[in-house]
């Protein structure tokens, strides 16, 4: 009996399938660290920021937080969402070596119908002043796991990844792919046609226990 070759798209959908995710706790841990807010230093090692790297987000980047800022002078208490989007910022700029752009792609993840309803650049800063981008921060801060896409919450054994195509960084429109593991030849299509690529779940997982370990969480709490 002959057998199909397999593809190499294939071959990634079998080795990820087989191979756990090193420090997964299924979406556990996120729900867990959803009930706190994190202080500057937190958020600092977390999102690998320097703290004149936040000054120029908070203040110059066109990156949407879901916290409210505390006032001049007072320490901003930062959202679980909050950090992943700092956390992704930074790493997405090392790819595109664009801040503006990286954020907004951001934005566009985090967001996306308000996105799909408002595409022309010139309604951007709009979205941020919106009534609609208002009920949605609330929304994020306070239920992640409710009210995130999939991307950011689906922690099981099928990664997702999110493409950063060449072709599109030196262009306006900050615009991202994403694809789960389980389209391997999606994935496999990705990566050959040269994207800037993040495992997003291998990456926020990262993500959660580093804030565990700097708000002193033990790895028993986050998986109860």
């Amino acid at each position: 009996m002959s057998r199909k070759p397999l593809t190499l798209g294939a071959v990634i959908k079998d080795m990820v399938r087989r191979e756990p995710l090193m420090g997964s706790h299924s979406g556990a841990g996120m729900k867990d660290l959803a009930r706190w807010r994190f202080p500057t230093a937190a958020v600092l090692r977390a999102a690998s920021l320097s703290p004149m790297g936040l000054g120029n987000v908070t203040s110059k980047s066109p990156l949407i937080l879901c916290s409210e800022s505390a006032g001049q002078g007072r320490s901003r208490q930062f959202c679980l969402v909050d950090v992943y989007q700092l956390a992704l910022l930074t790493r997405l700029s090392l790819l595109t070596g664009r801040w503006s752009w990286s954020a907004e792609a951001c934005n566009r993840l985090l967001l996306p119908d308000l996105y799909a309803h408002n595409p022309a650049p010139e309604y951007w800063p709009k979205i941020a002043q919106s009534p609609e981008c208002a009920t949605a921060r609330a929304k994020l801060c306070e239920d992640p796991a409710a009210n995130l896409p999939a991307l950011y919450t689906d922690r099981g054994e099928q990664p997702w990844f999110v493409f950063a195509d060449e072709r599109r960084l030196t262009g306006s429109i900050p615009e991202l792919n994403f694809a789960r593991a389980d389209d391997g030849d999606r994935v496999l299509t990705e990566i050959l046609g040269g994207c800037a690529i993040i495992n997003v779940t291998y990456f926020l997982d990262a993500v959660d226990l580093e804030l565990a370990r700097q708000m002193g969480l033990k790895n028993e709490a986050l998986n109860a």
